[in-house]
């Protein structure tokens, strides 16, 4: 009896073995792809702005922080982000959105969002409020490359802000609940909409 049900204790041992293995395989390859997407290694904001995310939450004398943090060894690339709610509308419908303004260039060193278009491009044009969204975002507006939309937010001083803007480039991930929000847009473009070049969130991406 021993002897038939070693085999029988050594499967099911070999079992959880591999299905734990597979089950942090799967969260590490999670942590992995959030870096990848929109995290990077480090953030720096202000104190208390992840709480509400409030737009006048900006890091004080971020030029000179950011000026420090590309000083620090170790590090692949530096991007000082504003991060704002906002609403995204087309002609028919409307949605609540979170732009991410940012100096592509500089973006480009922390996240794969570049990489991830898949219709159009990333910033690759001169157009003023160009934007790149996600395509199923694009999808539940009913628009398209190039479509034009109005982006509405509360600048800091709290008046309404309405920018008309064109769809420059559409990306895809493996999040969809990021894919459904996020609207990037050149942080020059906020800062002359709202007189100040403000950053929220300064990202790193670490070797």
């Amino acid at each position: 009896r021993d002897l038939h049900s070693f085999p029988t204790r050594r499967s099911s041992d070999l079992s959880g073995v591999f299905a734990v293995g597979f089950a942090e395989g799967m969260m590490a390859q999670m942590v992995e792809d959030a870096i990848n997407r929109s995290l990077g290694h480090v953030q720096i904001h202000a104190r208390g702005f992840t709480d509400d995310k409030n737009i006048v939450q900006s890091i004080p004398d971020a030029t000179r922080t950011i000026a420090a943090v590309r000083a620090t060894p170790g590090l692949v690339g530096v991007s000082g982000r504003a991060i704002i709610t906002s609403m995204i509308s087309p002609p028919t419908t409307s949605r609540g959105g979170q732009i991410t303004a940012i100096i592509p260039e500089d973006e480009r060193r922390i996240t794969s969002i570049a990489t991830d278009i898949v219709e159009g491009n990333y910033f690759d044009t001169t157009t003023r409020n160009a934007i790149v969204i996600g395509k199923r975002l694009a999808k539940k507006l009913d628009v398209k490359l190039r479509s034009k939309v109005v982006i509405s937010f509360a600048a800091p001083d709290g008046n309404i802000v309405y920018l008309a803007c064109r769809i420059a480039g559409l990306f895809t991930t493996e999040a969809a609940p990021f894919d459904d929000m996020m609207i990037y847009m050149r942080r020059s473009d906020v800062a002359e909409a709202i007189g100040s070049d403000i950053v929220h969130e300064i990202a790193m991406r670490t070797t």
